[in-house]
Formats: C-alpha cells, sequence, structure tokens
C-alpha cells in the first residue's frame, strides 16, 4: 500500500487488534507484530505501555449495569467516573484514549437527551485529568440519524468519536453502507447538521453472523475468506481520512466469543497481507 509516485511512504494500516484477555495473547507484539499503530485493550493496567512500545493504546474497562448509570444523567456520569478514576490513573498517561459506555440504547428523544449529558459530564470530568477520550461506541447499525443533533455537544468535546461496525455475513454484501461502513453516511450527516466530525475509531468491527462470529458454528466463514475480506476492508478504509483505525474483534477472548477469535496464526497472516 503505497503512497505517491516514489513508492517511499506507506499508508498507515488502520486494521489493529482488539484484545479481550491480554494473558492469552502473548503472541501479540512479540512474536507478532501487528503492522497498524493501535491496540485496543480491556481492562489494561500500569505499564501497559511498556508491554506494547510505539503503539497508540485504547482502554475499556467493563462494568455491569452501565444503563443504571446514564438513566442519571450528569450525576450518574460523576458517579461512573468516579468508580473507575483508580482504574484510569493506574494508567494515565500511557493511554491515547479511554473509552465509555458500551453500546448504549437510545430510544427516544429524552433518553437521548440524557444519555448527551451523561457523555458530556464523563468528558469534562476526564479532561480535568488530561485524559483523552473516545464516545459514543453505538452498536452496528446505529445510531439511527434523528440522534445525530443530540450528539453536537459531546462531538464538540470528545477527543474521537467511536463506532461498531461488523458485517453480518460477508463484507460488501449489500447491506454494507448500512452496517460495516456505516460511517460514511453518518460522517456525511454530520457535514450536513454543521457538527463537528472528530477521528473515529471504530472500535469493534468485523463479520459478526447474527452475533456468533465468523468460525467454528455451521455457515462458518473459511479462514482464506475471511482474510480476503478484511483486505477488502482495510482498502475500503483507506479512502476514509477520518478513520484512524478499526478494531478486529477479538483476540484473546474468553469462551463467550471463541468464535470470533482473531488469534497468532490468523494475525501472522494478516500482518503479512496487509503489509504486502
Amino acid at each position: 500500500m503505497l503512497v505517491g509516485d516514489s513508492g517511499e511512504d506507506h499508508m498507515t494500516v488502520k486494521l489493529c487488534p482488539h484484545v479481550e484477555v491480554l494473558g492469552k495473547c502473548r503472541w501479540l507484539g512479540t512474536k507478532v507484530q501487528t503492522p497498524g499503530e493501535w491496540v485496543k485493550i480491556m481492562d489494561p493496567g500500569a505499564g501497559i505501555s511498556r508491554r506494547f512500545p510505539g503503539k497508540k493504546l485504547v482502554g475499556r474497562w467493563y462494568i455491569p449495569n452501565e444503563d443504571e448509570y446514564i438513566r442519571q444523567g450528569a450525576v450518574g456520569a460523576d458517579k461512573y467516573f468516579m468508580h473507575l478514576w483508580p482504574k484510569y490513573n493506574e494508567v494515565a498517561g500511557e493511554l491515547a484514549a479511554a473509552e465509555c459506555v458500551n453500546e448504549p440504547v437510545v430510544n427516544s428523544g429524552a433518553q437521548a437527551e440524557t444519555w448527551a449529558a451523561f457523555l458530556s459530564r464523563w468528558i469534562w470530568q476526564m479532561h480535568r485529568f488530561s485524559w483523552p477520550t473516545a464516545v459514543p461506541a453505538f452498536s452496528m447499525g446505529n445510531p439511527e440519524m434523528w440522534v445525530l443533533p443530540s450528539l453536537r455537544r459531546v462531538l464538540e468535546e470528545t477527543d474521537y468519536a467511536t463506532l461498531h461496525e461488523y458485517s453480518r455475513k460477508w463484507m460488501g454484501e449489500p447491506e454494507t453502507p448500512f452496517l460495516l461502513l456505516r460511517h460514511r453516511m453518518i460522517y456525511e450527516r454530520l457535514a450536513e447538521l454543521g457538527i463537528r466530525q472528530p477521528p473515529l475509531l471504530v472500535t469493534e468491527t468485523g463479520i459478526d453472523r447474527g452475533g456468533v462470529g465468523y468460525r467454528q458454528k455451521p455457515g462458518a466463514t473459511p479462514w482464506p475468506s475471511y482474510l480476503s475480506q478484511l483486505a477488502w476492508l482495510e482498502d475500503e478504509l483507506q479512502q476514509d481520512s477520518y478513520v484512524v483505525a478499526s478494531f478486529l474483534f477479538n483476540s484473546g477472548g474468553t469462551h463467550n466469543w471463541k468464535s470470533f477469535d482473531l488469534g497468532e496464526g490468523e494475525w501472522t497472516d494478516l500482518a503479512k497481507r496487509l503489509s504486502a
């Protein structure tokens, strides 16, 4: 993937790892060097930047019942922040971005306003400590376009925007513009509305197949096919300058996510393919 006529400069690969349990990925960054600049890690701890020298890191921490915090708006954001403050402080200065709540649900105008108040307050709390933020991590196919005006203040304040984008069965299917590449529709609409368009992190992506992943189960996608489709996705993402990185779900996953697994062999193949 060369830029310009000189053949000397290379595009930065945008497909990067999403790591659920780091202890299951001892090969990552040691035996296998992924080609992109970023890594997303669930529940990172102190010293994580030494584990991935030269990489930009996104961190997220799972806590149950996130909706309970969101429903309280700004007050809930303060509670959520204080709950995770020890985690944030532990990796202070080591992350390029911290992601907030996961896949929020917005079904009404009132809900959208409460949710936006929550995110804005959380961003404010994070920025008090100069900790960079990444929101709102909508699920595949979301948000509905009517939600976008409620994002105005949030997108003005956050360091990165985030989305989750999957294809249902294969990349390039007819639904791709509405699912896997939904960011194009969203960013076009944000421009029409005069809303800031922050750099985008697609913090989960891949083949979803209705939540069962690409492998092991009936109708699974053979790895050579998935590899080719991921190369196609990389080429598509290179067309969108505002997309900074897109994280392939999932490496080092728990049993629940085994059918999404991209392990040492898959990342070895993919690193070779994307670096060619």
